[in-house]
């Protein structure tokens, strides 16, 4: 998922990437870099860049480094922007005996 660690503590830090710069409103597909967006994100996701910017909600992921949203991308998007999840946000917890 988009959260690692280092040093055993949770680190919320996002590796997931926007890959080339975007006005407002310029496109309903957005290329990611750095990570395999299929393994961290998921249709119904609102996605956000570092800065706050408004990218928009997954209507589907379609490859590793590609993603359809369900209009266009709200806000302007630099290149290398960090993106992360607004909600929802999923906790999956292991327990073991």
């Amino acid at each position: 998922g988009m959260i690692t660690t280092s040093d055993n503590l949770p680190d919320l830090q996002s590796a997931l990437t926007i890959d080339g710069a975007l006005a407002a409103e310029a496109s309903s597909t957005i290329t990611l870099a750095d990570v395999d967006a299929r393994q961290v994100l998921a249709k119904g996701d609102v996605l956000h860049a570092q800065d706050n910017a408004v990218i928009g909600t997954v209507a589907s992921v379609d490859s590793a480094t590609q993603v359809t949203l369900t209009s266009l991308n709200v806000d302007a998007l630099a290149d290398d922007d960090e993106v992360y999840v607004l909600s929802p946000i999923t906790i999956t917890l292991h327990f073991e005996k």
